[in-house]
């Protein structure tokens, strides 16, 4: 009986892929993690939210908490919002209500994620900063229950001109996660 030597090599190739599949490397964790956020495209970012269009404060309220408007006047100052006053309306009760027209600048609607709309308000998000994937760290298999828990590190990249006034700017450029991997019959899974 003659064995072709083709069919052994191969056969040698899916044994060697197999047994490689059973333990989770940094390497393979690596590749996992990079082929899940090409197939999903999710990126990490950092937003933050900001109201504007047309604001209404009660002039009492500002006077014993004047900081509402320190964020719209900080913004403006960067060059991040425009601030129109408009006419103080009545409130039902006597008080009287100071009203503003606030809109991002072209600089800030870059930075503009998404936005609903209620009674000529507007709540936006805007991206602070995204955190891209570096490198797999650890690597720790649980092989009872055929996880793995990996260790990834990601790099604060992107920075917004909102960036500069947030708590981010405070925190380390690199952050570390820990995301699930699960081993199935299929080899090790992190999105699918």
């Amino acid at each position: 009986m003659k064995i072709n030597t083709a069919y052994i090599f191969l056969i040698s190739l899916l044994a060697l892929s197999a047994c490689q599949d059973k333990n989770l490397t940094k390497d393979k964790a690596e590749v996992i993690v990079r082929e899940c956020q090409l197939k999903t495209d999710k990126k990490v970012i950092k937003a933050r939210t900001i109201d504007y269009g047309l604001i209404e404060i009660n002039k009492a309220i500002k006077a014993k908490f004047p900081e509402k408007m320190n964020q719209y006047i900080a913004l403006s100052e960067k060059g991040l919002v425009t601030i129109d006053t408009l006419p103080s309306k009545k409130e039902n009760f006597g008080g009287l209500i100071e009203v503003y027209q606030i809109f991002p600048t072209p600089l800030a609607s870059e930075s503009l994620i998404s936005s609903d709309t209620l009674h000529g308000k507007v709540t936006g998000k805007f991206r602070i900063c995204e955190y891209n994937f570096d490198s797999v760290t650890e690597v720790h298999e649980i092989p009872e229950k055929n996880i793995a828990s990996v260790k990834v590190k990601f790099i604060r990249t992107n920075e917004t001109p909102f960036f500069r006034d947030t708590d981010e700017k405070k925190q380390k450029a690199e952050k570390m996660k820990t995301i699930p991997f699960r081993k199935t019959t299929d080899g090790w899974k992190l999105c699918d």
